[in-house]
């Protein structure tokens, strides 16, 4: 007996440009991010909200 094998991908990261990237890659079924990563990539929390509205834009899910 074979099982269908059903893997998600997600992008992990803070910056809208690589995370749009990925989307376009078609490979992406999601996203995530950090605190750690967001201060990393000295991105602001305002910035933050609108990486994951182009999640819900596309309708992606956001993990948290």
């Amino acid at each position: 007996m074979t099982k269908k094998l059903s893997v998600k991908v997600f992008s992990d990261g803070a910056v809208l440009e690589t995370m749009l990237k990925d989307l376009q890659t078609g490979l992406v079924t999601g996203f995530t991010t950090n605190p750690s990563l967001m201060k990393k990539s000295r991105h602001q929390f305002l910035y933050w909200l609108c990486q994951r509205s182009a999640c819900q834009n596309y309708r992606l899910p956001s993990v948290l």
